[in-house]
């Protein structure tokens, strides 16, 4: 079962977003939920970046992540307005990513996920990072009520095994992919090492993103998205 996304949020992550939301006159719910106004959009950060160091997130070139976010992190959903935003990631030694525009779309939850990809052979300096950070959104979908969908995004060239229903699937790097309505399961492999087991107690818009860690190991962190009630 995935339970290493909770264990890898500390307290000093959590509270140090809430607390800059509420100064930013976000309001924050306890735990994974929000309760904005109509005008308002959900908000997640994920970490999915092999890289050790925090990384930081900016919202129209302002830091909403307090001191930065450990690897793994999948979580930090508030209410922001609605509108058009430029995102930004930033570490202590990797070199920041390109802005990219974010629609928050009023009612919804959008993810925005910071990853390493590799800086082109031209463009690399002898002695500095070989990857830089990059950033992609994944907004949220309606999921027919008592239906489960599994959306999977491989930031890598893909080299693990993904089963879904004991059925290998294969993954596009970089393409946000969806696993049909009647998924039950999904399992990844690199070899005979098992990576992370899934199997959601409940139906629902599951998410799972793989990544290589700061070893090089792949590894994976996944979130639920819900429909919130504004």
């Amino acid at each position: 079962m995935l339970g290493f996304n909770q264990s890898l949020l500390n307290r000093g992550n959590v509270v140090g977003l809430s607390v800059l939301l509420l100064v930013l006159g976000c309001p924050v719910l306890q735990g994974q939920g929000i309760s904005p106004s109509p005008s308002y959009a959900g908000l997640r950060l994920v970490h999915a970046a092999g890289t050790t160091n925090r990384v930081q997130f900016l919202m129209n070139g302002r830091n909403i992540s307090s001191n930065g976010l450990l690897p793994g992190y999948a979580g930090g959903v508030g209410g922001f307005p609605a509108g058009k935003t430029m995102f930004t990631a930033k570490s202590g030694e990797e070199p920041p990513s390109l802005p990219i525009p974010v629609e928050l779309s009023s009612g919804r939850n959008v993810a925005v996920v910071a990853f390493l990809e590799p800086i082109p052979l031209k463009d690399r300096q002898p002695g500095k990072p070989e990857k830089k950070l990059a950033i992609i959104a994944i907004p949220q979908e309606a999921t027919p009520e008592g239906k489960s969908r599994f959306r999977l995004l491989m930031l890598g060239e893909p080299s693990c095994e993904i089963l879904c229903n004991d059925q290998k699937i294969n993954l596009e790097a970089g393409k946000i992919q969806e696993v049909g309505g009647s998924a039950r399961s999904i399992i990844l492999r690199d070899g005979a090492k098992l990576i992370t087991e899934y199997q959601p107690a409940k139906p629902g818009d599951h998410v799972i993103i793989v990544y290589r860690d700061a070893s090089g190991a792949w590894a994976a962190t996944q979130y639920e998205d819900r429909i919130t009630k504004f």
